[in-house]
């Protein structure tokens, strides 16, 4: 099949002139005019192009979503893991009339299975928690160091607001704990 260079329509291949314009066809068989396969090219490359850009664009806006939302996932068990512990040392202190003493290891041992069935030994970022019965078991301490595991110097009794900051939960509440966005 031929087509009319001047205004593409069909031609037969042995037509002298278009029968829509009248003029020679001229064209090669099987080519419309119009489809230079370099111009398609570099238009399928272009749209891939901004394609790949949109992409780009996308993910440099979801990615740090994506792991804030894996951090504050990780906070809110690692409050979760020490608000056990402390209602396990409180339910303890109920039968015993003293709060278990020693580090997160020994407690393990006297709390375990009775009054917690898995006592959770890493936070959210796998650090260690730290557990301080204070001695003659009047009270106790339990603590994550935080994304960082670390221990941070801010003062009990207030909201963090970074990741790094400590968790503390003491006599059946938290003293330090994560509130409103965080970094």
């Amino acid at each position: 099949m031929s087509y009319c260079a001047h205004c593409g329509s069909e031609t037969a291949p042995d037509a002298k002139f278009c029968p829509s314009c009248g003029k020679p066809p001229s064209g090669a068989p099987g080519v419309r005019p119009g489809m230079n396969p370099v111009a398609i090219i570099a238009i399928v490359v272009g749209i891939v192009l901004g394609g790949v850009m949109v992409l780009g664009i996308i993910a440099a806006i979801a990615i740090p979503n994506l792991l804030n939302a894996i951090d504050r996932g990780k906070q809110k068990r690692t409050m979760a893991d020490l608000r056990s512990i402390g209602i396990a040392s409180e339910a303890y202190a109920v039968d015993n009339n003293h709060y278990p003493i020693g580090n997160l290891r020994a407690v393990e041992r006297v709390l375990e299975p009775v009054y917690i069935k898995n006592m959770p030994l890493v936070d959210g970022w796998n650090g260690a928690i730290d557990y301080d019965g204070q001695a003659g078991g009047v009270g106790y301490t339990v603590k994550s160091w935080g994304k960082d595991a670390q221990e941070e110097g801010n003062p009990l009794g207030q909201a963090t607001h970074d990741f790094d900051c400590d968790i503390i939960f003491t006599g059946g509440k938290f003293t330090q704990w994560p509130e409103g966005m965080q970094q």
